[in-house]
């Protein structure tokens, strides 16, 4: 052992004497704390998962939803790359149509959705903010601009995919298509 000065110093053992049948001992724990503490700790080991179990899912259905969005834009494009084939039939071409009004709904859904989530992220205000946060709001900000303007592409081309398998070119209906179109960019 050491003392305070610094100097060695030997310990020394001393006899100690039994323990009387009639003494009490004191625990150096309460078995009720040590319960209650691995109750709170398996407790927030189950909310930790859920947590990541939460995070999964939402980004899976965020993942499903952009990717709806690639495949509406992908389905528009085939039927007006087929459209030369099929102009003259008219089950394909009322398919195509009613096709490209649920596209054209989702698009406006997602375009909703977006403008909401946008807003949301801009107008949060935050006193202190670190570099890392900055860094990721801006990568979800622009992710969240990219599948907008992918959202609002796809409600144009189905608009205009609308328009030509409808076979409706009255100038009142397409000013109309063009205002809503304009509104949303």
């Amino acid at each position: 052992l050491k003392t305070a000065a610094g100097r060695s110093k030997m310990a020394k053992f001393e006899q100690v004497g039994a323990v009387p049948a009639s003494a009490q001992t004191v625990a150096a724990f309460n078995p009720a704390t040590m319960m209650m503490a691995a109750a709170m700790y398996s407790i927030e080991k189950d909310l930790s998962e859920i947590s990541e179990t939460q995070k999964k899912i939402l980004s899976f259905l965020e993942a499903e939803n952009e990717s709806q969005i690639e495949a509406d834009v992908d389905s528009l494009t085939n039927i007006a790359a087929n459209y030369k084939y099929t102009w003259d039939n008219e089950v394909s071409v009322a398919g195509n149509h009613k096709l490209a009004l649920d596209i054209q709904n989702r698009a406006r859904k997602n375009i909703r959705l977006y403008a909401k989530q946008i807003a949301d992220t801009i107008s949060a205000k935050h006193m202190i903010v670190a570099q890392k946060d900055i860094d990721r709001a801006l990568s979800d900000l622009e992710k969240k601009f990219k599948y907008y303007r992918l959202s609002l592409f796809t409600f144009s081309l189905a608009s205009l995919m609308g328009i030509m398998l409808s076979g409706n070119f009255e100038e009142g209906y397409i000013d109309m298509v063009k205002e809503e179109i304009e509104t949303l960019s």
